[in-house]
């Protein structure tokens, strides 16, 4: 995952990690360079635990992750904090409201003094048994959105990202009232296309499009293939509220050209 970076985000700014739920929320404090934390001086206002957080930038996310079971290709939750979730709803509520109060706050301050533009904010449905949507929606939908309320507060322009990293398929109404602008989901893992999926969130801006494997045209396709591709996603999503983009990381290594070729198509 270290080796990934988001499409068509500049490679030297965003290391990529992929998690899940309010653990991506954690991402927040990796798509900043070092600077730009420093600029926004000691964060006393932000509880020790984000410190911590902040503190080893390339290892953010695991504190959520520990708490809710995480993601699924960490062995620091697992099953029994999973069904924890479902048997201590109260318990875990009260930890991840403390963990995005904090995190709220520093979304806020790494746009109004750090300078950043606004947050990408990556989300996933939780896996687990028991983890139903309305466990969702009392457990870690509410620290979410003050999260996203405390960015939206300082910026119009923050992109919420259902992540599909590795196959996993995402129930896309779960977000359908989470308030931002532009939204970005996996399009060609969830198998939900972009004018299908602006239906869901009520016509908002959509980000992608394009797959983000190896195996997608994006990486491996000719100039011919990659702007046929970029045509056709056009062509039944339209050009308003449209912003081209893949559906998670893509390869470090893909061809900086190919992101040219599908500028070009799009004119």
């Amino acid at each position: 995952k270290g080796r990934m970076h988001q499409f068509p985000v500049p490679v030297r700014a965003y290391p990529a990690v992929a998690g899940c739920t309010l653990g991506c929320a954690l991402w927040i404090g990796q798509i900043v360079h070092l600077h730009v934390l420093l600029r926004i001086g000691q964060l006393h206002d932000i509880g020790v635990h984000l410190h911590a957080t902040v503190a080893v930038i390339g290892h953010a996310h695991l504190a959520a992750d520990t708490l809710l079971g995480g993601n699924q290709d960490n062995a620091v939750g697992g099953p029994h904090t999973v069904n924890g979730c479902r048997r201590c709803i109260l318990e875990h509520r009260q930890g991840l409201d403390v963990i995005s109060g904090d995190l709220a706050k520093l979304a806020r301050r790494i746009i109004t003094e750090g300078g950043v533009t606004g947050i990408y904010f990556s989300l996933q449905n939780l896996l687990g048994e028991g983890i139903t949507k309305d466990v969702y929606d009392q457990v870690l939908a509410p620290g979410e959105k003050q999260i996203l309320a405390a960015a939206n507060s300082a910026s119009d322009y923050n992109i919420l990202h259902i992540c599909g990293w590795s196959g996993h398929r995402n129930d896309l109404t779960w977000y359908a009232d989470y308030d931002v602008k532009t939204i970005n989901w996996a399009a060609v893992v969830e198998g939900v296309p972009l004018e299908e999926g602006r239906k869901i969130f009520g016509g908002r801006a959509a980000l992608g499009g394009f797959g983000n494997l190896e195996t997608e045209v994006l990486y491996n396709g000719t100039k011919e293939e990659v702007q046929a591709e970029t045509k056709r996603i056009l062509d039944h999503a339209g050009r308003q509220g449209v912003i081209l983009g893949a559906d998670c990381t893509v390869p470090r290594d893909t061809d900086w050209q190919r992101f040219e070729w599908v500028r070009e198509a799009a004119k």
